[in-house]
């Protein structure tokens, strides 16, 4: 079934795409191609949570060397697939009269055929990284993704588009480089690429490989001085794309750096947890306070998202079942809640004409439904209320956990400094929210419904509160502490 739904429907769809382009596929026809593509690749979710949630594990072929190109679905992989796979039908949805808007702008073709298939293929490396099993197939899909998201960039890009697609795709192969030596390494050391086979005896070549992956997806994350790409790329990137290359992509990196390290370097990270806690939570103060200095919509974003790369890091370096539990509720509060606002900015650019904060304000009498929208996505990402507010809780829990073994004086400087951390992140949300409702706009017009655009934007913005009610939360967390890294590395 995962087999079917991840590799040979898309990649059918995707060719069809390419092949039948011009007069033979309307838009219309593209877009209802890739929505319905990318709800069958979550299909096995769905399955895993109406059979009780029993883990899933099929295998496509046994590779020489590789070994078997196995997928599977656990409790800390599925709630993930399936707020990547909502996320990504929406932007699918929302893309159809952007993207002709934006073709229209660039002066080229608004045929859609080569938007959609690359599209297709990047959710489907997107997910594919978390299905996978393999290490060495896991990186085929991280490649896919990075290749596929740098083609978005180049063909539909803003500003000097050329030059960011560049400067993306140079930090995304080094970090991608550094990754493959590391994983390489780790089968030097254990002759498999299987997850849960592979050893986690400690050597030289295990700190070296942890030190390459580790700061390879910390790259692939854009966390604080490895970041440089990120708010360049998240910007100047189509607004669709940048909904799911800043949530979900950098996100997804983060999952992958949680799943690796806990299986195979559990012991070596418990032994700099506190110094990986700490650069997170500066990482979350840096994306924060550069988010308050933005005047770009997009790039207030793309700052945001360096934030909430920190609080996945705090999770990340606790290497305990709760900090999973955290790191699975962080990721879904902030796809939904990112996605969300960049179709927003891409509703200002394209049915506005503006994408800075001095040109936006009194939006709450322009057009109502996507203002209220809006507000409910900043409350959520601020952790005030919403899905956000719970991703906030469990972070506080992680950090708790281990603030209880540190010292009295350094206890009371990094309580402190955390607290700092979540008063920014409330800080830059409801300052954004002033500049961007407060007043009223003249020189705005009144828009008119354009419900593909529309649509995706207020479901999301509903999700993020259905998301609070407790038996949802239970579904995302629950049999993470039966079954999550730590004690795989332990089988």
């Amino acid at each position: 079934m995962i087999t079917i739904s991840l590799i040979y429907i898309p990649l059918i769809v995707t060719v069809l795409l390419f092949v039948l382009r011009g007069r033979l596929l309307t838009n219309v026809v593209r877009c209802v191609l890739s929505t319905i593509t990318c709800i069958i690749m979550i299909i096995p979710v769905l399955y895993y949570y109406i059979n009780n949630m029993i883990v899933l594990k099929e295998t496509l072929i046994n590779l020489p060397y590789i070994g078997p190109v196995t997928f599977w679905i656990i409790p800390n992989s599925a709630f993930i697939i399936l707020t990547s796979g909502v996320v990504a039908t929406a932007v699918s949805v929302f893309s159809l009269n952007y993207m002709e808007h934006r073709c229209e702008e660039l002066h080229i073709s608004t045929d859609l055929s080569t938007y959609y298939g690359l599209y297709l293929l990047y959710i489907q490396g997107l997910l594919g990284m978390l299905y996978s099993r393999n290490l060495i197939i896991m990186f085929i899909f991280l490649e896919l993704a990075a290749i596929t998201s740098f083609l978005l960039i180049l063909f539909y890009g803003y500003g000097n588009r050329y030059r960011v697609a560049l400067l993306y795709l140079v930090w995304s192969q080094i970090a991608s480089l550094l990754v493959l030596c590391g994983i390489l390494l780790l089968y030097n050391w254990s002759g498999t690429f299987i997850i849960e086979h592979v050893s986690s005896r400690y050597g030289s070549l295990v700190l070296i490989s942890f030190s390459l992956i580790l700061l390879g997806l910390l790259i692939k994350m854009g966390t604080f001085l490895v970041h440089f790409w990120l708010p360049w790329a998240h910007a100047e990137a189509p607004s669709p794309v940048s909904a799911i290359l800043s949530p979900v992509h950098i996100g997804v990196a983060g999952y992958v750096l949680m799943e690796i390290t806990h299986t195979f370097y559990a012991s070596i990270l418990r032994s700099i947890s506190p110094y990986l806690m700490i650069y997170g939570i500066i990482t979350m103060i840096y994306g924060g306070m550069m988010a308050l200095s933005e005047k770009d919509i997009k790039r207030f974003l793309a700052y945001s998202s360096i934030s909430h790369m920190g609080s996945m890091l705090i999770c990340i370096a606790m290497c305990n079942y709760i900090g999973e539990a955290a790191l699975v509720l962080i990721f879904v509060a902030h796809a939904l809640a990112k996605s969300l606002l960049f179709m927003f900015s891409g509703f200002c650019i394209t049915r506005l004409g503006f994408r800075d904060f001095e040109n936006l304000f009194g939006l709450y009498d322009v057009y109502r439904p996507l203002a209220v929208a809006g507000i409910i996505g900043f409350i959520s990402l601020s952790g005030v209320f919403n899905i956000g507010l719970l991703s906030k809780i469990y972070l506080t829990f992680t950090i708790a956990d281990e603030i209880s073994l540190i010292q009295y004086p350094w206890k009371i400087t990094l309580i402190s400094i955390y607290i700092i951390s979540i008063m920014i992140t409330i800080a830059y949300c409801f300052y954004a929210m002033k500049r961007l409702y407060f007043g009223t706009a003249p020189h705005l017009r009144r828009v008119r419904p354009v419900y593909s655009m529309d649509i995706p934007i207020i479901l999301l913005a509903l999700l993020t509160v259905i998301l609070m009610f407790p038996q949802l939360v239970h579904l995302a967390i629950s049999k993470i502490y039966l079954y999550n890294f730590i004690k795989i590395s332990k089988a």
